[in-house]
């Protein structure tokens, strides 16, 4: 075989034998690029879905931030209404109290007392009211002491276990707790 031959044999089988190592490279080179373009897409789902669920954390917890800051200028707003309600409130129990349907909401509120606690029953109620309880003619032990500011009248019954408790800042307070109840209310 002639020199020229056996070189250009050997030049044809070393080209397909490059041609088969750069088939093998690529054929290798796919695969390494699908496997990676795989993992990636892999991993931006993951990162996809974490950042997703970490904005939607973030925005639960500025929603309950911000129902919170909401619900403290609420709450500072009926606490104003409040004290504004026990002001004018006040204002108005000082008038009743120098009118002749005190005396009578004293009377009633002994009487009804009297009626539920029987016979013995002791009342309590401040000195500046006294004399406006002891004009009924009810059968009660009628006691002077400091027992509200406001007013009003505390009635027990005669062994001092059952009491009513019928002043004017009782019936505040139920009035008012009714009243913020509803209040509240709204804003839930």
């Amino acid at each position: 075989m002639p020199l020229n031959e056996i070189l250009q044999r050997i030049e044809e089988e070393t080209r397909k034998e490059e041609e088969n190592i750069i088939r093998e490279a690529r054929s290798k080179a796919d695969a390494i690029l699908n496997e990676a373009t795989k993992k990636s897409e892999i991993i931006f789902d993951q990162f996809n879905r974490k950042a997703k669920e970490d904005v939607e954390n973030i925005r639960r917890e500025k929603i309950s931030s911000l129902t919170l800051e909401g619900r403290n200028l609420v709450e500072k707003e009926i606490e104003k209404i409040e004290r504004k309600y026990e002001d004018r409130l006040r204002t108005e129990i000082e008038e009743f109290k120098k009118t002749e349907e005190y005396k009578k909401f004293l009377i009633r509120a002994v009487e009804g007392s009297w009626k539920k606690l029987g016979p013995g029953s002791v009342v309590y109620v401040n000195p500046q009211d006294a004399d406006k309880v002891k004009g009924s003619n009810i059968p009660v032990t009628v006691i002077t002491k400091d027992i509200d500011p406001i007013g009003g009248v505390i009635v027990t019954s005669g062994d001092g276990k059952i009491f009513i408790d019928s002043t004017l800042s009782e019936i505040m307070k139920e009035r008012r707790e009714k009243i913020l109840k509803i209040a509240r209310s709204y804003i839930r």
